[in-house]
């Protein structure tokens, strides 16, 4: 993890111990299904991924070598997943199935690969509006079609061209460009004075390539009416480590 994220997730998030018990599943009536999508990474995994390996959720814990592991439902493991440990150790929340989609939450990191070489299809997201910091990811096929990741001024990682929703939500197009490039682009007088470019992105850009990308808006969660027997499944929450 790169330095400058180091020092601020140590002075602004807090510890949750580990020993501190989940509550039990909450109840439908009473509470609203929990959104994120701002201050955290998430990985979105089809259903089908796992189905086509035959694979729980449990199988997917134990592929990322998740330790610690208990049962948490989907509103605590949300709330789980934001608490910032160290910077070595992570706590995760794996939900079960959730409309067609593994959701896989954890506190901020530079990195989204946590999933590679673990399954082959995702999307990955990140954003953390303290130091700017925003990034995106495709795989398919074990095969990254296109990572970005920006913080504090700088590009961190610019893999692949733009993808066709990026395009259509105007964000400046870096294909190819080395990191060096694509910072000297985004802060371009060329790029920034076209009306018709979003060049500084942000954090609600993470929002709407998620939502383009994967026709799922993990912050309006909370908004979503659904019924009692579709309420997510209890999923896992652990601890991993990241270094």
């Amino acid at each position: 993890m790169l330095s400058w994220l180091k020092s601020f997730l140590n002075r602004t998030q807090p510890i949750r111990k580990i020993d501190e018990p989940a509550s039990s599943n909450p109840s439908i009536e009473d509470e609203p299904l929990s959104g994120f999508g701002y201050k955290i990474n998430w990985y979105m995994i089809p259903e089908s991924e796992l189905i086509a390996k035959n694979w729980t959720i449990l199988d997917l814990a134990n592929a990322m070598n998740v330790q610690e592991q208990q049962p948490m439902s989907w509103n605590d493991g949300v709330s789980f997943g934001y608490k910032y440990l160290n910077d070595k150790e992570k706590q995760i929340y794996i939900s079960s199935a959730f409309d067609g989609w593994i959701y896989v939450i954890h506190s901020i990191e530079s990195r989204l690969d946590l999933l590679d070489n673990v399954v082959a299809n995702f999307y990955a997201f990140g954003s953390y509006r303290v130091v700017d910091f925003i990034a995106w990811k495709q795989v398919e096929n074990s095969e990254i079609v296109r990572h970005f990741a920006y913080a504090d001024g700088e590009v961190l990682v610019n893999i692949g061209s733009q993808t066709p929703e990026e395009k259509y939500l105007g964000f400046v197009d870096l294909s190819e460009l080395s990191n060096v490039d694509a910072t000297e682009a985004m802060f371009s007088d060329e790029n920034i004075e076209n009306d018709l470019i979003i060049s500084m992105l942000d954090e609600d850009d993470v929002i709407s390539i998620c939502n383009d990308w994967t026709e799922k808006d993990p912050s309006r969660f909370n908004e979503v009416t659904i019924d009692v027997e579709d309420f997510p499944e209890i999923g896992i929450g652990g601890i991993i480590k990241t270094i």
